[in-house]
């Protein structure tokens, strides 16, 4: 008698957990945090895969495929504040390359282009894979030898969302602080090969999810993931008072399809800010983010909603733990259905990275349980 299969999805970004899929269901999904009791647990989730073998009863012959969220060749672990520094005070030194480029004439322009993300994306590969090459160390103790392969950061917000939801024609939408470049993918599903087609994307430098984080920060949240905070001390502001400072620093672009920023990135854009709102509130400030997320975020899915003819809409990434925002696109969207993937942020990365390797090994994956077949499922954006 064979032994049961299992396909294995691992995030190690902030939040990070593991799925497990066997026959189409999902059999486990775990964070980290739960297991070690440090909020936003980053790395190898260790404690996560011992919990679910041992818990389940499952042995590391029955695990024959491994997905792993992230493309990125190196760690995955990302500053831990609101002014992406970490926690011992030092940056990183592609967050200080990108700020003297920022500082540069014509540097702005230059980074934000697709071009320029099209080629940082692309180098991702070329690169020795330390992080690939841990992981890997790492399951070998566990004695797991499943093959394993990397898979977009947005490619797996989009699969975990997607392949979990009823609709098969549905409009699905990513928006996070950034993965592999970038800030945000927009697909439409295909029901006739059960499989979706990502038709945009938005580079990192345009992230609203990084605005949320700035705007955090001047309400005096230091540590990163209390964005949340700003949401609800939003309720108690005026908005009017501080909006149009957000509007002139990142705004819709409906010929392009994309929220652009021009107030400059990380530190440079940090001062801005400061100085463009000192002497407001902290209540004012947090009602002119938050309303501008909404107008952002709306303005992104009517234009998406009517250029696709889509009415049943998935939202996923962390930019849609905002409660807020979702009910005033519920409002203001010519919608039939929403659904916000529960696990919008990276920790519900796991779950489209353990899809993703039983794909190339079976022919059927239907909608609702986490299956589709195999063919027509690449598009010009999903080059493994």
């Amino acid at each position: 008698m064979s032994l049961q299969q299992y396909y294995l999805g691992i995030a190690d970004s902030h939040d990070a957990g593991i799925a497990l899929i066997s026959d189409g269901q999902i059999i486990a999904a775990i964070n980290e945090e739960r297991l070690s009791r440090r909020k936003m647990a980053t790395g190898f989730p260790s404690l996560c895969i011992d919990y679910a073998l041992n818990r389940l009863g499952i042995v590391p012959e029955q695990i024959v495929g491994i997905g792993l969220a992230g493309k990125a060749s190196s760690s995955s672990a990302i500053p831990l504040t609101n002014d992406f520094a970490n926690e011992d005070g030092t940056y990183l030194a592609s967050q200080c390359a990108a700020e003297l480029i920022d500082r540069v004439p014509g540097g702005r322009a230059l980074m934000s282009s697709s071009p320029s993300i099209s080629a940082y994306r692309a180098s991702m590969g070329l690169f020795p894979n330390r992080r690939l090459t841990y992981v890997r160390q790492q399951l070998d103790q566990v004695r797991i030898a499943a093959p394993l392969r990397t898979f977009d950061h947005h490619d797996a917000h989009l699969a975990a969302a997607y392949y979990s939801s009823p609709y098969a024609d549905a409009l699905i939408i990513s928006n996070d602080g950034f993965g592999d470049g970038l800030c945000s993918k927009v697909a439409v599903g295909n029901p006739e090969k059960n499989s979706f087609d990502v038709i945009a994307e938005n580079s990192f430098f345009n992230s609203l999810g990084v605005y949320y984080n700035y705007a955090t920060l001047l309400c005096g949240f230091t540590k990163a993931h209390h964005a949340g905070k700003t949401t609800g001390l939003a309720a108690f502001g005026d908005s009017s008072k501080t909006i149009d400072v957000f509007r002139s620093m990142i705004f819709w672009d409906d010929a392009s399809g994309r929220y652009v920023n021009r107030g400059g990135v990380f530190r440079n854009c940090i001062a801005k800010l400061q100085k463009q709102l000192s002497g407001f509130s902290r209540e004012d400030i947090a009602a002119g983010i938050q309303n501008h997320c909404e107008e952002l975020l709306s303005a992104m899915v009517c234009h998406y909603i009517g250029e696709t003819k889509r009415r049943n809409l998935v939202l996923v990434g962390g930019v849609h733990a905002n409660v807020k925002a979702n009910q005033k696109i519920a409002e203001v969207a010519n919608l039939d259905n929403l659904v916000v993937f529960p696990n919008m942020g990276d920790g519900g990365l796991p779950l489209g990275a353990a899809y993703y390797p039983r794909i190339m090994m079976v022919s059927v994956y239907p909608i609702g349980d986490l299956t589709m077949p195999i063919s027509g499922h690449r598009t010009r954006t999903m080059r493994y």
